[in-house]
């Protein structure tokens, strides 16, 4: 299954599906949500693509608990959302640091012909409010 941005795109006429769908993962997460809770009340707007990404993080203090958990929920709910391609998504914070919040990603990945489980680790970067990919 393609992603949006490849049926647009003919340069990534050879990249692989799993490549494809953790850059569309990096893409959903480094998105800012246009609209905010003021807006809850219109279901159409929470689930549309006006509302897709994360919200932002400024109010937590770097690298808390409550901020790990916070981006946790966060995740999950913009994957369940955004991105059909995964089911059974579990997000697992693995450290928390001055400058960094890691956490591994696993879910199953709808592929064709057989579905797959899939598991990455990335790594929030608070001081510039990005999800990166681990090394």
């Amino acid at each position: 299954m393609s992603s949006l941005i490849d049926k647009f795109n003919n340069e990534n006429e050879n990249i692989d599906d799993t490549k494809a769908l953790i850059r569309d993962i990096y893409n959903l997460f480094n998105s800012k949500k246009f609209f905010n809770d003021n807006f809850l009340e219109f279901k159409e707007i929470s689930s549309s693509v006006l509302n897709y990404g994360l919200k932002s993080f400024s109010e937590y203090e770097a690298s808390s608990s409550a901020l790990a958990e916070n981006i946790k929920k966060q995740l999950v709910e913009a994957i369940t959302l955004h991105e059909p391609r995964l089911k059974d998504v579990e997000i697992t914070i693995t450290k928390i640091e001055m400058h960094n919040i890691a956490f591994t990603i696993s879910a199953i990945f709808s592929s064709d012909p057989d579905p797959i489980k899939i598991e990455f680790d990335s790594i929030y970067k608070p001081d510039i409010q990005e999800v990166i990919e681990a090394n």
